[in-house]
């Protein structure tokens, strides 16, 4: 299991070191579902606080669960609660009175629930979301030291349908249709059908040619910053707006006409420099929306008897919502999963007592492999 160490080695007379120890020992932190039927995540571990030769006396160790949301531009500077919204959600006492920790290793157990309406941990240009696990140490005569653990929160939607997307194209007879997964994932590459219908029109010497399929993936981010309750009012909100292109590629060849249609099957996938954000969105003294959209772009050709007519070309454009989320791993929740049942473990082995004091005869032997008693012809 993962685990993060931080060290502190506080200078004093008797030189007292001492090392904290997060060690999850839950699964990876994935919430599943949309936010508003999601069940959430269950994290679980031990802290661990080891205490070199000498003893260590605290007067308390307290760890909180703490969701921080923050931006590199607030309203105001100089202002911290501008700049962050700290929230703690839960909170372990495991030192509430002054103690003396030996030698040795100390260990507390603790496990909660992350909300299903959370959002996802989120490194975005305006609007950033943390968690963490926070652990405060007060020594006498020192000052707090403070450790914090990261907590990856990911949230995975699990679709097995595939969508299907139309577009008509008035006043042409041309109808596009799309077939593509519900979700993609970051750094994948899924394949699109592509169908366009409608390019030999029957009873009509006039047609379609299709020359040229181009497509891309944007990722749409809206980003608006408010004040503090403090500084609500006092200034207008900053509001920002970005495009960021994924993937893009375009085709010139490689389809197939079948009598009435066209037929392609496109790769698309998000650029391994692109560094895509999950979609997400919340609203709050800091709101955040990311989507992803898939943009599919076709140049067509007006022919008679395959030839062009006065250079008659239409572009015909495509915009579908593409949900952008994690892999979903074994897709089971945590409430979904099974506990093994106490009639579905074996038997144990005898114990070593009972097998050192029975002599050999009493030992029960493994039944033969071949009966004993048979009879010959």
């Amino acid at each position: 299991m993962p685990s993060l160490v931080r060290r502190f080695q506080h200078a004093s007379t008797e030189e007292q070191p001492f090392e904290l120890n997060i060690q999850m020992e839950s699964p990876p932190l994935v919430m599943y579902g949309n936010p508003d039927v999601s069940s959430g995540a269950l994290a679980s571990g031990l802290a661990k606080l080891t205490v070199f030769p000498a003893d260590l006396k605290c007067e308390s160790i307290v760890m909180e669960f703490v969701r921080i949301i923050s931006t590199k531009r607030p309203l105001r500077d100089s202002c911290p609660d501008c700049k962050a919204q700290v929230e703690a959600f839960e909170k372990w006492e495991f030192s509430k009175e002054p103690t003396v920790y030996t030698h040795g290793t100390h260990t507390w157990p603790f496990t909660f629930i992350i909300p299903g309406h959370f959002p996802q941990t989120t490194n975005s240009p305006f609007i950033n979301v943390t968690y963490i696990l926070k652990t405060r140490v007060k020594i006498p005569s020192q000052p707090d030291f403070v450790f914090e653990y990261p907590l990856n929160l990911k949230r995975s939607i699990v679709t097995n349908a595939d969508k299907i997307a139309q577009r008509l194209f008035p006043p042409t007879s041309l109808i596009a249709l799309l077939e593509l997964p519900p979700v993609i994932h970051p750094l994948s590459c899924v394949p699109v059908e592509f169908q366009l219908t409608g390019v030999k029109p029957e009873n009509s010497k006039v047609g379609w040619r299709l020359t040229k399929i181009s497509w891309r993936i944007e990722e749409q981010i809206k980003a608006q910053i408010n004040g503090c309750s403090t500084h609500t009012g006092t200034k207008k909100p900053y509001i920002f707006k970005e495009t960021r292109l994924l993937g893009n590629n375009e085709h010139k060849s490689g389809w197939k006409e079948d009598g009435d249609r066209i037929i392609f099957e496109i790769p698309i996938s998000t650029s391994l420099l692109s560094k895509p954000i999950c979609d997400v969105s919340f609203d709050g003294q800091f709101s955040l929306y990311i989507a992803h959209q898939l943009i599919l772009e076709t140049i067509v050709v007006e022919v008679m008897n395959s030839h062009p007519i006065n250079s008659n070309a239409r572009i015909l454009r495509m915009k579908v919502n593409l949900p952008l989320t994690e892999r979903g791993g074994l897709g089971v929740s945590w409430d979904e999963e099974c506990p093994p049942m106490f009639n579905s473990v074996g038997p144990s082995p005898p114990a070593y007592e009972q097998v050192a004091r029975s002599s050999p005869t009493d030992i029960p032997l493994p039944p033969p492999s071949c009966p004993t008693n048979v009879q010959r012809d």
